[in-house]
């Protein structure tokens, strides 16, 4: 027996070539009524999924559809016109093609104008606020955002205003402009005061991480994590406090002084005491390591990355790894015993070798760079730093960072030989 293919890739094209053949338009009509009658409707909504996800390009498949959409229009069946929508809609996340996606959306339209149900409606802002997503630029993005906001004035619900509140984030995200950023999360925020829904108030506070994102204003940053605190002491759910200790970290990399990045990680820990979750440990730790940069201290440098250190025993995740292996790498920098960094070396080593990213890559090759400044031999560099950035590149990694810290590396080999 030979399997089937999955999905059916000839079967969808033929059924597409087939139905571009038959030239008798009242035989194509009578095939169609029959797919879309009520003993066949589901089948064919899910065969025609699969042949929009696999045959987008098609320009016959846009063309049937329209003939498809006409016959349901005629049918005056509501039910029928919302599963086609709800086929239409699967279009907008399985492919990638602005143009192409935008083009069935407006097919959705077109049932939306005939039978003005809620439910279509829904489908048709939920394909919107995924077009949003896949435009290119800003104003592509805010038209689709817009087209929601006409349709809450009519569908007064909470799930129009969720759709039209993740759209503006999906804006917000195609602009580097700070105040157009910050006019999203405001209307977002008078989106909440109507509807006060755990759901706007979590992109709500998405909308404040972006905008503390785009400002280098200490106090902006600040206020934004102010606000969305003031978010959780209201809703009190974890998603939302993930999105205050990503804020911040954003206000602990801003600080200007070691004690104020100190005191923006200390509030993310306390919220871990009480959520207790990786995501959260994940920031704390980035957090930390931001707290690091903020001193020349060495004791203070090892203090965080000791803290790090035993948040990654509880959490043993990827990313809490690379921030401790990069706490390492600033704690070096102030550190005058070869001996300690040498140790430093092998704890980031080991966690190179366990992960193998590009990432731990670099803290690898950096780390040799700051032990080629402090070896006493040529033959030692040569030994030790040299070889390990030639690990690194037979391990096929390689970076702007990686060749920088081979220079630095080269550097002080050819210093030593002189």
């Amino acid at each position: 027996l030979i399997t089937p293919l999955q999905p059916d890739l000839v079967g969808e094209y033929n059924f597409i070539y087939e139905m571009q053949c038959i030239r008798s338009a009242k035989k194509k009509k009578e095939l169609l009524k029959t797919f879309l009658s009520k003993n066949y409707i589901d089948y064919f909504c899910t065969f025609m999924e699969r042949c929009y996800a696999d045959w987008y390009n098609e320009e016959y498949l846009s063309t049937l559809t329209d003939m498809i959409i006409d016959i349901i229009i005629k049918m005056d069946d509501e039910n029928i016109a919302f599963q086609y929508s709800k086929v239409l809609f699967t279009i907008t996340y399985s492919v990638d093609d602005y143009t192409v996606i935008l083009s069935y959306v407006e097919k959705i339209d077109v049932l939306l104008n005939k039978y003005k149900a809620e439910i279509i409606a829904l489908a048709y802002a939920t394909a919107l606020f995924n077009v949003s997503n896949r435009a290119n630029n800003y104003g592509k993005s805010l038209e689709q955002a817009n087209k929601i906001k006409v349709l809450i004035e009519e569908y007064k619900t909470p799930e129009f205003a969720f759709a039209y509140a993740k759209s503006l984030v999906n804006v917000s995200a195609k602009t580097n402009n700070y105040n157009e950023i910050l006019e999203q999360a405001d209307t977002i925020s008078e989106l909440l005061k109507e509807y006060e829904t755990p759901e706007i108030a979590l992109v709500y506070a998405q909308a404040l991480v972006n905008v503390s994102a785009k400002t280098n204003n200490y106090n902006e940053r600040l206020e934004q994590a102010d606000t969305i605190n003031e978010l959780l002491k209201e809703y009190k759910t974890p998603e939302i406090a993930l999105k205050y200790t990503q804020a911040l970290v954003n206000v602990s990399n801003k600080a200007d002084n070691y004690d104020k990045s100190l005191k923006q990680a200390n509030k993310i820990n306390e919220l871990l005491k009480y959520y207790k979750t990786p995501e959260i440990a994940l920031e704390y730790a980035q957090a930390l390591v931001n707290v690091s940069v903020k001193t020349n201290n060495y004791k203070e440098r090892l203090e965080q990355a000791d803290k790090i250190n035993k948040l990654l025993e509880k959490y043993p995740t990827n990313e809490i790894a690379l921030a401790y292996a990069r706490s390492l790498v600033n704690t070096a920098l102030n550190s005058d015993s070869c001996n300690i960094i040498i140790s430093y070396k092998t704890e980031i080593y080991n966690l190179y070798q366990e992960y193998k990213t590009l990432g731990f890559a670099g803290c690898y090759a950096m780390i040799l760079a700051i032990l080629s400044f402090n070896l006493d031999t040529a033959d030692e560099i040569r030994n030790i730093c040299l070889a390990g950035i030639n690990e690194i590149k037979a391990d096929g990694f390689n970076s702007e960072r990686i060749e920088e810290m081979a220079k630095i590396i080269g550097y002080h080999l050819i210093k030593k030989l002189n």
